[in-house]
């Protein structure tokens, strides 16, 4: 087999939710109507799952292991199923920033060029009020040395301790322009890179990325029009019809199962 796909992205590529029956029993089927507004027991629902992955952190093998069983879940392995001559590697996590998003894609393309004559990278693009960061301790070690944060991250004890003073300068100094100026160097390098060593590249959207552009707010929001320019996307989860979706607001694996097919005819 001489063709690889590599897909990068968060939650939305790494299928979060999609193995928690293997947590909670019985957890996907609980489903809701689209955008409907979470309930108190829809909310408890999803807070066993979280409790339960929680433990995860303690095990990176343990952790791994639960993360594939939801990508063999998500729209990354279904593409594989409709391309019988191409490979694809899942790259993406929960939680992910687009500099990690990034980082994964360029370090799984080094990992295997050297065993596909044809490569093409597929990055699903997340929200800018993330930020991510190299990380070399061994006491916190991932996969990709290397963590990203969210805003949820700061209702408990940051770890490591040293991330703090970044962690706060991001979320509560710097504004809306400054985060998206981040994730905008993060993924124009990552086109350069992958366009100037004739590697194929394709910018999608779960849902995050745009729907964030159009709320945006700070002094000069004209700015966003060009931006967007920038980074291209191909499509976006949403262009497939979304139905239902599980307790944490991510899709259905039907949804994952239509994506791939959508993404199968774009690329």
């Amino acid at each position: 087999m001489n063709n690889l796909i590599i897909c990068s992205g968060d939650s939305f590529t790494a299928g979060d939710e999609l193995a928690g029956d293997l947590l909670v029993p019985g957890y996907t089927s609980n489903l809701y109507v689209n955008q409907s507004v979470a309930t108190d027991d829809r909310k408890k629902i999803f807070q066993k799952l979280q409790k339960e992955t929680s433990k995860l952190w303690y095990s990176l093998k343990d952790r791994i292991q639960y993360e594939q069983e939801c990508k063999n879940r998500a729209w990354p392995a279904h593409l594989k199923k409709l391309l019988t001559d191409t490979e694809v590697i899942n790259c993406a996590g929960p939680g992910l920033s687009n500099e990690e998003i990034v980082h994964r894609a360029i370090e799984t393309y080094f990992q295997n060029k050297n065993n596909f004559q044809n490569i093409k990278i597929i990055i699903m693009v997340t929200t800018y009020n993330r930020f991510g960061t190299p990380l070399y301790d061994q006491r916190y070690a991932t996969e990709y040395e290397y963590l990203s944060y969210t805003i949820q991250h700061g209702d408990r004890k940051l770890e490591p301790d040293y991330l703090e003073s970044e962690f706060n300068n991001f979320f509560f100094r710097i504004k809306d322009y400054d985060r998206l100026v981040r994730s905008m160097f993060a993924l124009s390098f990552c086109k350069n890179f992958f366009e100037s060593n004739n590697i194929p590249i394709y910018f999608i959207d779960s849902c995050l990325w745009e729907s964030e552009l159009e709320k945006f707010e700070f002094e000069h929001k004209e700015k966003v029009l060009y931006f967007k320019n920038i980074i291209p996307l191909l499509c976006k989860m949403t262009d497939v019809e979304v139905t239902n979706v599980l307790p944490g607001f991510h899709f259905a694996e039907q949804t994952h199962k239509d994506f791939a097919a959508h993404v199968k005819k774009l690329i």
